[in-house]
């Protein structure tokens, strides 16, 4: 990971943030047991990573990515959700000949299935999958003077899968690390954003599907406690 990366930063960050959480958490440590509450809510905020297919992978660089959603707990840690994501990725300038700006956006609604236990006071571990229909939207300005080029958007579907480490601020608060991993039911090409030209990619490497990463952090509240 080079100091100049935008992860290295975001690592950072996300360092510094936990060091008043950590001593929160600490001081309140005698007054609190176990989250354990029915109903939450959680907003975050990540940086996309690609996976494939290759032509994405080369053409565009991943900015941002947040989402929100809701979850109800059932017993032993276990929970079901829903969820809302939305990334976007910007056209690299500098692996075209021809100068012009673009970007994709995806959105991706979806039903979760999850489990979250705190092992002690402070740190909980969580792992969740989500699955739901997906719409991705692709502009450029060579899709706003050509678009019969290229299809505008896509519908389709998104599996994510997500692991999360938690450090708990308060009884009813909690801030976590995140890790996952999305696959959407579509493949990418250059044609999607109004290229007229297959810049040497393979049809098969193109009709691979797009596989995104990404690295953030996420707020939780709780509501409810149980006794």
């Amino acid at each position: 990971m080079r100091p100049s990366s935008p992860y290295f930063k975001l690592f950072l960050f996300l360092l510094v943030l936990s060091g008043p959480l950590n001593s929160q958490a600490q001081e309140s440590l005698n007054d609190f047991g176990q989250i354990k509450a029915k109903h939450s809510y959680h907003v975050d905020l990540a940086l996309p990573g690609i996976l494939s297919n290759q032509a994405f992978k080369d053409l565009m660089q991943g900015v941002v990515q947040s989402g929100a959603g809701y979850r109800f707990s059932l017993q032993n840690g276990l929970y079901l959700g829903a969820d809302y994501q939305y990334s976007i990725y910007k056209l690299d300038p500098f692996q075209l000949a021809e100068s012009f700006a673009g970007n994709v956006q995806i959105h991706g609604t979806m039903l979760t299935l999850g489990i979250e236990n705190y092992p002690n006071e402070r740190l909980g571990i969580g792992f969740q999958c989500g699955f739901g229909p997906s719409w991705t939207q692709f502009r450029s300005d060579s899709l706003q003077v050509n678009p019969e080029l290229g299809p505008k958007q896509i519908q389709s579907w998104m599996l994510r899968p997500e692991f999360s480490l938690s450090i708990s601020a308060s009884n009813q608060t909690s801030v976590s690390w995140s890790v996952g991993y999305a696959l959407l039911g579509h493949h990418f090409a250059p044609g999607n954003m109004g290229i007229q030209d297959d810049l040497g990619y393979t049809p098969s490497s193109l009709s691979r599907p797009l596989q995104l990463i990404y690295f953030g952090f996420k707020f939780t509240h709780y509501f409810v406690q149980w006794n």
